[in-house]
């Protein structure tokens, strides 16, 4: 069922398509960063001119770690994990033939590890509040906020409250904006239009740099 205010001929994909490039696309709905990471670092089939890397929350890869003991904190796991994501993703972009990179901050900004890994040619920077048009607080918890009542986390109930505020934050105000955020969370069709157009931008410049 598509979602309001979205179509998948109106994602990024296809409009980076009309702009004439060839576009193959790795990522998964839901999924986290390591899914579409992984898949480019099999195997050699995926070199190309450019990555764009539509980045998303690292909590929807703690499943990366093994905990033993299993009690853990947030913050020291989503270093843990963010190690872990950005180095798989240095080795991917050796595999890919050190394509330029493109990093759109979406779902979740960068962790600051990633400057450990990797360079990104360009960095749209929270592309979730230039849509809103406001700052919004930094968070990878929009749509995993639930983690914090794992029986084995031991975050001080104080932390988690700020963690929780943060993120309900960023939820209000992508239901009071109806023209990017229809279904109260996915940008829609003019967002990713704006967004596409942004990337054309870019590659553009970077071949006029040449």
């Amino acid at each position: 069922m598509p979602l309001d205010g979205f179509t998948a001929d109106g994602h990024t994909e296809y409009h980076l398509k009309r702009y004439g490039y060839n576009v193959t696309n790795l990522s998964e709905n839901g999924r986290g960063n390591f899914s579409s990471i992984a898949k480019s670092s099999i195997k050699k089939q995926y070199e190309c001119d450019y990555i764009v890397w539509f980045h998303t929350e690292l909590p929807r890869d703690f499943n990366l770690q093994y905990l033993d003991p299993p009690e853990w904190t947030y913050n020291d796991l989503l270093e843990k994990t963010a190690h872990k994501v950005y180095k798989w993703a240095a080795d991917a972009i050796v595999n890919m033939g050190n394509p330029k990179v493109i990093v759109v901050e979406g779902q979740a900004p960068l962790h600051e590890i990633y400057k450990e890994y990797i360079t990104p040619d360009h960095i749209i920077e929270d592309w979730r509040s230039q849509l809103l048009k406001e700052s919004m607080p930094y968070s990878h918890l929009v749509s995993n906020w639930n983690i914090l009542e794992d029986k084995n986390n031991r975050d001080p109930i104080q932390l988690k409250n700020e963690l929780f505020k943060d993120a309900e934050m960023i939820l209000d105000a992508m239901k009071e904006n109806e023209e990017h955020f229809k279904d109260n969370c996915h940008p829609g069709n003019d967002a990713h239009q704006q967004l596409s157009k942004q990337i054309h931008n870019i590659i553009i410049s970077n071949n006029n740099d040449k």
